[in-house]
Order: structure tokens, then C-alpha cells, then sequence
């Protein structure tokens, strides 16, 4: 296939790194993988229960210039529409496909699959109490090579009862050990529990709490275990340019006019940070859009800018807040906050934890131009066309 003379080229994939991904069906649609696992498959989960709505969703097929040509009852149009979705998830497998489902309220689905495509596979369901003992596991280990080494073989022959004992306790079976110097000693080491060290300070930021609060797992493996993320989303590369460029638009004794905020952007700008050249041309458009928009919501009246992207640290306790709060008014009746946001979605300011934090921070502030508990804490939402900003007030 050839467009415009030259070859074409399939762009490769940035996840170059093996991994798992939980994905939608929906999500995943055009895409393959090696091994595919499609979990909940029982009855009113997939396919999902038929509901009648009470308000109309769709005009008559009489009114249409066109006809669905089908004679299916709204039910069976459904189920139609998930054996769909069901077909759709198991042909993204390219080697390996497991399908787990109930022993009972089976998928009926599942049902319609040949017998001969089909391995039965049962799964156990371990121990939920078992205790992990690999650190003392691995101490008994050395002990009995080095006994061996030493042909110390009635040691040997204790320390690996005293395996099978850690091994007994981890199944949660009951262990019974003796008076001897090594039992006592494993007795004493089975009896206590691991108490992981309690840091003396914590550093916290709004997106870490959100992070907790959705997801402590993420959290855990995100901030404490320092795992990598994958590379980041374009959605979140577009955003991070927006608030860059309008920072610089703000900056101090700068003109503002549409010309400069629309260079900004194409001096900010990422090129081959969007996957495909489309997808980048697409949000090259939404920025000049977005930008323009902003321009002329401001121009008439600007705002008087003191601080942009203000970086700041405050302690509560043993806790220390950190964050970077994206602008910072001058009005005549007190200071304001402004927190840029490309979401598609708008959202109450009233329940934002950012502002919630920023505002903690001002209040807390010995400074006479930005302490205090300011006037009022926004949310622009740039995408918004017509009310794009979102804003709570504060009573002295």
C-alpha cells in the first residue's frame, strides 16, 4: 500500500517492555496479545442483565431515513450486541486464552463455546492465612550448608525439621516444637511478627493522597517501592505543554497577546511525544484551540498575576506537604487561586483536594501579600467552551 509515492509504515509500538495491561474490551479493540485472560464471565456479568428504560434513548425507526432491517426484540438486540463484545474479547488472543468462570451462574456464553475447544482447568484456592517465611527459610538453608561443609550431620538433620516446621506454619497447620536449643529458637522467631520500620517524617503531595485513596497497591508500588511507570500517556504529555506555555504567558512585565501564547506553544512542544503523527497533528489543533480560547476569555480583562506554577512545602505533624499550585491572583478584595485542568470533564472546585491543600498552604503562610486564607479557589477548565471555570469561596 502506497499514499502520496511513498511506502507506508506501521509505526512502532513504544511498550517495548514485557508487562501486564487491564484493559476494556472496548479498550482493546484492533489490538492482539500472546495471552489473554477474561475474568467474570457468569450470568448477568457478561453478558449483563437486559433492562427497560424508562425514558426513550433512541427515536423511532420510523422517524429515521433508514432501517435497522432486523426483526430482534430490544432483548435480543442486547444480548446480540454482547455476544458481540464477547467475540470480540476472545479472538485477541494469539497463543494462550483463559476464560474464568464460576462452577455455578456460568457465562451462557460460554456454554456456546465447542466442547473441543475446551480444556477444563480447575482452580485452587490457596490458604488466605498462610505467613511467608522465605527470609527464615533462607537462615536454616545456609545453617544446613554449612553443617554439610562441616559434616555436622545431626545439625543437618535438625535444621531440616526445623524447614518442614516453617514449611507447616506457612500452610497454617499447627506446629509443635520441643525443648531443645533450636526449637526454642525457631519457636521464638515463628511468635513474632514482622513490623515494617515507621518513618520519621512522610512527604505527601494531593496527587499522592488521591493516589492512596483510589488505589493503595498503586500507591505502594508508584511512591514507596519506586517502580517505574510506563512511558506517559498523550494525554498527560498535552497537558504537562499547556501548563508550561501558560506559565510563561504570565510571567512578569510580558505581553499578552494571541501571537506570543500561540508561539509559546510551538516552542513548547513535544514532537514525536504523541505515538503517531495524526494523533499529534489532532492535539496541535486542540492546543491552538484551547490557547485561543483562553486568550480571549482573558484579554479584556487580566488578570493581575503575582505568582505562577508557586512551588511550596508545609508541615502538618510528621507529615510534610509538598505541591506546586499553578497561579496565584492579585484581586481588590483578597488573593485568588487558579488551577489549570485539561480534562474533558469538569469537576466541583468545592471537592478538590488540590485546592483544598493550596488553600492549607496560603492560610498558613507569614507573607503580607499571599497569606491568609484566600478569597476564592478555582478550576479552569480549558477545554470548556462557555463556563470553563469552577470556583469555591472562603467566608472569613
Amino acid at each position: 500500500m502506497r499514499s502520496g509515492g511513498l511506502p507506508s509504515i506501521k509505526p512502532e509500538s513504544y511498550r517495548s517492555q514485557d508487562g501486564v495491561i487491564v484493559n476494556t474490551i472496548h479498550g482493546v479493540k484492533g489490538a492482539e496479545f500472546p495471552i489473554v485472560f477474561i475474568p467474570f464471565l457468569r450470568s448477568a456479568s457478561f453478558p449483563l442483565n437486559f433492562r427497560t428504560t424508562k425514558r426513550i434513548n433512541r427515536p423511532p425507526d420510523s422517524w429515521l431515513n433508514y432501517s435497522q432491517n432486523i426483526d430482534l426484540t430490544p432483548k435480543e438486540h442486547h444480548i446480540s450486541e454482547e455476544r458481540r463484545l464477547f467475540y470480540v474479547a476472545t479472538t485477541r488472543a494469539q497463543k494462550r486464552l483463559y476464560l474464568l468462570v464460576p462452577e455455578k451462574a456460568t457465562s451462557p456464553f460460554i456454554k456456546e463455546l465447542p466442547d473441543i475447544l475446551m480444556e477444563d482447568q480447575i482452580m485452587v484456592k490457596t490458604n488466605s492465612n498462610s505467613v511467608s517465611h522465605s527470609e527464615l527459610k533462607s537462615k536454616y538453608e545456609q545453617h544446613i550448608q554449612k553443617a554439610l561443609s562441616r559434616e555436622a550431620y545431626d545439625q543437618v538433620k535438625d535444621y531440616s525439621l526445623a524447614l518442614k516446621a516453617i514449611h507447616d506454619h506457612e500452610q497454617g497447620k499447627t506446629v509443635a516444637l520441643g525443648d531443645s536449643v533450636w526449637e526454642k529458637e525457631l519457636k521464638r522467631e515463628l511468635e513474632q511478627e514482622f513490623e515494617p520500620p515507621v518513618p520519621e517524617r512522610i512527604d505527601l503531595s494531593a496527587s499522592a493522597i488521591e493516589t492512596y485513596e483510589n488505589c493503595p497497591l498503586k500507591f505502594r508500588l508508584g511512591r514507596i517501592d519506586g517502580i517505574p511507570q510506563t512511558a506517559k500517556k498523550p494525554e498527560l504529555v498535552f497537558g504537562n505543554i499547556i501548563h508550561v506555555v501558560l506559565q510563561r504567558f504570565h510571567e512578569p512585565e510580558k505581553e499578552l497577546t494571541k501571537d506570543r501564547i500561540l508561539r509559546l506553544l510551538d516552542e513548547e512542544w513535544k514532537k514525536g511525544e504523541f505515538d503517531y503523527v495524526v494523533r499529534e497533528e489532532k492535539f496541535k489543533e486542540q492546543g491552538i484551540d484551547i490557547l485561543t480560547r483562553y486568550y480571549d476569555m482573558i484579554s479584556n480583562d487580566p488578570p493581575n498575576v503575582l505568582k505562577t506554577e508557586e512551588k511550596f512545602a508545609f508541615d502538618i505533624g510528621p507529615i510534610t506537604i509538598r505541591g506546586a499550585i499553578d497561579r496565584i491572583d492579585s484581586t481588590p478584595d483578597g488573593v485568588t487561586i487558579m488551577d489549570y485542568k485539561t480534562s474533558k470533564t469538569p469537576s466541583s472546585a468545592k471537592s478538590n483536594l488540590q485546592l483544598a491543600v493550596y488553600s492549607m498552604y496560603l492560610e498558613q503562610l507569614d507573607d503580607s501579600k499571599l497569606g491568609g486564607l484566600p478569597l476564592s479557589a478555582s478550576l479552569y477548565f480549558l477545554r470548556e467552551e462557555e463556563k470553563p471555570v469552577r470556583s469555591h469561596s472562603f467566608t472569613p
